[in-house]
């Protein structure tokens, strides 16, 4: 997977979100509710890539952990090690996993904070209109 630089992560983002959805995940390897959410998100990703989605994984952790985390969980999306928060700083997730979503003109459309795998389909549903305005079925 690519590894993305956190001072660069914002504009980076903004050129990825012309013409394209992206979802962008905070989170640590030592949440267990992360792992989840990663995984979800990787098979969304998986899907629809093709179609219009990025996803990136924001890490509140430094590069040797975060690498680590990635490898394991056989993770293809970008990520980013945030340790620093500088990414953080601009989200400001309140929970975690936080994960956004932001339409093909940058703007965020909507925010999951925290964990909650009851919303999986909604997600999923909310993910895939937007890519669907982005390139239709």
């Amino acid at each position: 997977p690519a590894v993305l630089a956190p001072p660069d992560l914002h504009d980076e983002l903004a050129s990825r979100a012309t013409g394209r959805v992206v979802v962008v995940m905070f989170g640590a390897s030592w949440c267990a509710p992360c792992e989840g959410e990663l995984r979800f998100l990787q098979g969304q990703y998986d899907a629809l890539h093709a179609r219009g989605l990025d996803v990136v994984y924001a890490s509140e952790e430094g590069p040797a952990s975060t690498s680590a985390y990635v490898a394991r969980l056989g993770l293809t999306m970008p990520y980013v090690a945030d340790g620093d928060f500088l990414l953080a700083g601009v989200y400001r997730p309140t929970a975690l996993p936080s994960t956004y979503l932001l339409g093909p003109d940058g703007r965020m459309r909507a925010l999951w904070p925290g964990y909650h795998a009851d919303e999986r389909d909604a997600m999923a549903a909310t993910i895939r209109a937007l890519v669907d305005e982005v390139s239709p079925p």
